[in-house]
């Protein structure tokens, strides 16, 4: 551990801080979460967008379709970020890379299996903001994978940023990670 400690403080200092993907990947973990919300609070509070669209049913799948762009266009833009910078490998021994590399990729498979599962069991308009076009769902879910985590989109893709830090053994990976977990998990619920 104190190796990987070592190795991460001179991989931080030594990673390539003008690269622009590292900020553009820092900048589409803090717009596009702030982007959907506002948007959705907008079309909640003024119809704003279902009057463009001409119906809640279409500027509901609108939103949807430009959030789901902008999420494959952030996560685009995070693994080229983390894959082009300094890797731990010098500093570890062959086990120990085994090790982080394979819990890097079980990070990566229950990330996306939250993510994803909790897609599945919302639906189109569940998943995309629906309730503020006034498309509610009957009942609260509490199905899997809602009965393990309460944002279980937010965890989930958090965790499989984790992953890809893990498995490419990329200290950038890891502080967009805290990154991560430190704008969507504690600021977001403070300002919306």
């Amino acid at each position: 551990i104190s190796a990987c400690l070592v190795g991460s403080e001179m991989c931080i200092r030594d990673s390539n801080w003008n690269d622009p993907l590292v900020w553009l990947a820092a900048a589409h973990i803090t717009f596009n979460p702030m982007f959907w919300n506002i948007s959705a609070r907008l079309e909640y509070k003024t119809k704003l967008l279902s009057r463009i669209f001409g119906s809640a049913k279409n500027a509901c799948y609108v939103l949807a379709a430009v959030t789901f762009l902008i999420g494959l266009t952030r996560n685009a833009v995070v693994i080229v970020a983390v894959t082009r910078q300094l890797s731990l490998e010098a500093y570890l021994s062959t086990s120990q890379i085994y090790y982080m590399q394979a819990l890097g990729v079980l990070c990566i498979i229950g990330g996306l299996t939250l993510a994803i599962s909790s897609m599945i069991r919302l639906g189109l308009t569940g998943t995309y903001l629906g309730d503020y076009f006034g498309m509610l769902k009957s009942s609260r879910v509490t199905a899997f994978p809602y009965n393990i985590v309460d944002n279980p989109m937010y965890t989930g893709s958090t965790i499989a940023f984790l992953g890809l830090a893990l498995n490419r053994l990329s200290p950038i990976g890891f502080l967009l990670t805290i990154y991560t977990v430190s704008y969507t998990h504690l600021t977001l619920p403070t300002i919306y």
